[in-house]
């Protein structure tokens, strides 16, 4: 069972100034199958907006807005048959209890303006505050009673400034060169173990800062063959829960690595737009990335027979990526088009320095969670004054879902209507 509500009131306070208030609700319950198998999530979301323009061609845009997010969920084990009225999985037993709150607040502000008649500038800055936490209580499944208490603390604060100018010289080309500045603080990070010695372990705080540059260029030859190319680099900060929460889940425990390092990207592109007739589109797009430090989940400890008891984030080496994507769209009749994508992503963990005990080196492995090829077909009808219907097939390539390719996932269609 899943609501939402969404909500939005404005107000043109003139020819050249608006403001907006926009807030959501979401709050969803669900069970995994079982009475004790239950979840549940709480979401509220809401934010101020302005936009702004001033006399010398200025255009201003703000924003301030705040999150709230709790998260519930329990986890069962089936019992054995004698406490089950000699039943096998006739019953069940609570084993954890995991609730996980967050809260957010952040606020952009944004300046465009055209300089001269072919350059476009815009500039901005955005600020993110994030606090995280979770707390798991672990239950002997056999007994019911409470034999742990693990609690998962901290906060982020991000930081970020930007520049960007497109150039557009004649009607044909079109550049745009851009550069992000980000500083980012990870503090008041802690966990608390009840049955650990000491019970309460805090770790450091971290500050860091990435450099981020975009060029891209876009030249139209014809009317009917357009060429684009862009060069970028890109990063991700670890999230809190990556950083400093520790978990259970079926009896696997989850550490947390509060010296994990952001994943660097460096990336290429390079496509070709062909709107060959007036109800034809074809596009065509090749990319290459690397992601220095990719970070990736690894098993850290065992049992005797060999199955994982422990994971952790650790950053691996290097990841490259490359492939391409293509799309075509035709419009057969007024309001009938049928359409059809193909994305091939070579993804492999290139360099990888960690492995887990007595596993291979992960190096030359598929990156996990990443299919090799997938591919989407459609076909819809649009009549504004009656109805619009849509019918769509994806398919997905088989995958692994953890990067030691322990775990399988097979290939699978959707078919959506």
């Amino acid at each position: 069972r899943s609501e939402v509500f969404n909500g939005r009131v404005g107000y043109q306070i003139s020819d050249a100034a608006a403001v907006s208030l926009h807030g959501q609700f979401f709050d969803q319950d669900y069970n995994y199958g079982t009475t004790l198998r239950t979840a549940s999530t709480t979401a509220g979301l809401i934010d101020l907006s302005t936009s702004l323009h001033t006399d010398d061609g200025s255009e201003w845009q703000g924003m301030v807005f705040s999150n709230m997010q709790t998260f519930h969920i329990q986890f069962s084990e089936a019992l054995e048959p004698d406490s089950c009225n000699g039943v096998t999985r006739g019953c069940e037993g609570l084993s954890l209890k995991q609730t996980v709150p967050s809260t957010d607040l952040g606020a952009s502000l944004v300046w465009s303006r055209r300089l001269l008649s072919p350059l476009l500038v815009t500039a901005g800055l955005d600020l993110h505050w994030i606090d995280g936490q979770s707390r798991d209580q672990v239950f002997n499944p056999d007994t019911g009673i409470l034999t742990d208490r693990v609690r998962s603390d901290g906060k982020q604060f991000f930081a970020g400034f930007f520049l960007q100018g497109i150039y557009t010289p004649t009607p044909q080309w079109e550049i745009a060169l851009s550069g992000r500045a980000d500083l980012w603080d990870n503090f008041d990070g802690s966990v608390m173990d009840a049955a650990a010695t000491p019970p309460t372990k805090s770790f450091p705080s971290q500050t860091r800062a990435a450099f981020n540059p975009r060029l891209s260029v876009l030249y139209r030859l014809t009317d009917w063959l357009r060429l684009r190319a862009a060069a970028y680099r890109a990063f991700r900060a670890p999230t809190l829960a990556e950083l400093y929460r520790q978990s259970y889940v079926e009896g696997l425990q989850f550490r947390p690595n509060p010296n994990l390092s952001p994943e660097r990207l460096n990336g290429a592109e390079a496509g070709v737009d062909l709107p060959v007739l007036e109800n034809v589109d074809l596009r065509a797009t090749g990319f290459w990335a690397e992601v220095q430090d990719p970070m990736l989940n690894i098993d850290v400890a065992s049992d005797a027979n060999g199955n994982p008891t422990a994971r952790q984030r650790v950053n691996q080496g290097l990841a490259r990526s490359f492939g391409a994507e293509v799309e075509a769209l035709y419009e057969v009749i007024p309001g009938l088009t049928l359409s059809g994508s193909y994305l091939f992503n070579d993804a492999t963990l290139v360099a990888a320095p960690l492995s887990a005990p007595g596993e291979p080196k992960l190096a030359g492995y598929q990156l996990a969670q990443i299919p090799p090829h997938s591919a989407t077909v459609a076909v819809e009808y649009r009549n504004p004054k009656f109805f619009t219907a849509r019918l769509e097939g994806r398919f997905v390539d088989e995958q692994f879902e953890d990067q030691a390719h322990n775990d399988r996932q097979g290939s699978y269609v959707i078919l959506n209507a």
